[in-house]
């Protein structure tokens, strides 16, 4: 069905099963998938048992055909409120973006860890390199450590498995993390690239949860403590023009 050169074979394969679920035909048999797809009913009962396994599909008792499961449902209403985020903040960051001259760059948590969203590119000839989807994880640098200091204690408990330091350091991030709550901004130095720095302030929807990261990052020469006072001011200030918009009430 894809047709598609330079993609990974087996992702063509899950997507191919995937898109076969539509509103007139939301339960399907493994024969229909095959026959549908092309694939070999074998090759399809053993994608099926992973998607199945993963909460992405769920199998009817009695049929034993499957349907889409809530873990497709969570990831459309993420994909559905990041639009809107987008879409929101994008004249905001533009505006950062010009006073600032320095990179803007949106962020969110999904599956654990943090992804761009929406970048404003630097209009300085020497930038910090951002692109729209790059992944990275939440207890690394100031825009991570944002996302993750306003999740829920077990959500937060989830992430730091991953976190592999000592017990120190692990106290250590906790404090940063309380310390980010309380200031509603964080920043970090050559924390998780080497020559830059970055600002981070929270944006808030209408029910006072963070649903995004506002970023300014640049080269770390550019960023002394006077200037970055400064933008600490601009980047809270920014995010909460942005969060108002999403119907938050409140200030930071």
């Amino acid at each position: 069905m894809s047709g598609q050169t330079n993609t990974i074979k087996a992702i063509d394969r899950v997507i191919d099963i995937l898109e076969c679920f539509t509103p007139e035909n939301p339960k399907l048999g493994i024969s229909e998938i095959s026959r549908l797809t092309g694939m070999y009913k074998s090759t399809v009962f053993r994608i099926i048992q992973t998607l199945i396994a993963r909460g992405m599909l769920v199998q009817d008792d009695d049929t034993k055909k499957v349907m889409l499961g809530f873990k497709i449902f969570q990831l459309g209403a993420v994909a559905g409120s990041n639009i809107e985020v987008r879409q929101v903040a994008r004249p905001f960051m533009e505006e950062l973006g010009d006073r600032t001259r320095e990179t803007i760059n949106l962020s969110i948590e999904l599956m654990g860890e943090r992804v761009c969203i929406e970048k404003v590119e630097s209009k300085e000839a020497v930038r910090n390199f951002v692109q729209v989807g790059m992944r990275g994880p939440l207890y690394l640098g100031a825009t991570g450590k944002v996302l993750l200091a306003f999740m829920l204690p077990q959500q937060i408990e989830q992430v730091l498995h991953k976190f592999s330091e000592p017990d120190a350091k692990r106290q250590e991030l906790l404090t940063q993390l309380e310390v980010i709550r309380d200031q509603h901004y964080s920043v970090s130095h050559e924390e998780r690239v080497e020559g830059a720095t970055a600002v981070c302030a929270p944006v808030k929807d209408h029910d006072h949860k963070v649903v995004a990261v506002l970023t300014v990052s640049g080269p770390t020469m550019r960023f002394p403590d006077d200037r970055v006072n400064q933008l600490i001011g601009e980047v809270k200030e920014c995010a909460l023009k942005i969060s108002k918009r999403l119907g938050y009430t409140g200030e930071f």
